[in-house]
């Protein structure tokens, strides 16, 4: 059973027909993971990822993906030193998603990248060819790849 961490979550049923055709969009939050000290107050960088397993879940979610085209869609992990991930960004996975994903397909399941240290961490999707007039996804970093168990 996953337990997930509300501030964890990147997207929570995140509407993608706001992403204009041949455009790149934030999808949801971005995760700030500040700029904390050590405890003798030196400052340090963010590294998640070194505890454990992190992984990333993507779910289509509300809505089946639909379009009055055939999109090419494009999901990244981002990680920058701005919230708008445009400050040294820096990305630690790209893959595709599928253009006639259904609610409840897991469009994504992966490992994060150990070693990230960049302060913010983001989902940015890049909508191609042609633009999606229905689709939502959901998705969160957990300690492991679990099935989601209810989500529609």
């Amino acid at each position: 059973m996953t337990i997930m961490d509300e501030r964890l979550v990147l997207a929570d049923a995140a509407v993608l027909t706001e992403i204009a055709q041949d455009a790149t969009g934030i999808v949801g939050s971005v995760l700030d993971f500040g700029a904390g000290k050590n405890a003798a107050g030196d400052a340090q960088t963010p590294n998640i990822g070194e505890g454990g397993n992190a992984c990333l879940t993507l779910v289509c979610i509300g809505a089946d993906f639909a379009s009055s085209g055939t999109p090419v869609l494009t999901a990244a992990l981002v990680s920058a030193e701005d919230a708008a991930l445009t400050t040294n960004p820096v990305t630690h996975a790209s893959f595709p998603l599928a253009a006639d994903a259904a609610v409840g397909d897991i469009l994504f399941r992966g490992f994060v990248p150990k070693g990230i240290t960049k302060r913010y961490l983001g989902l940015k999707v890049t909508v191609a060819d042609a633009a999606l007039t229905a689709g939502a996804v959901t998705g969160w970093i957990d300690s492991d790849a679990p099935t989601p168990v209810e989500l529609k």
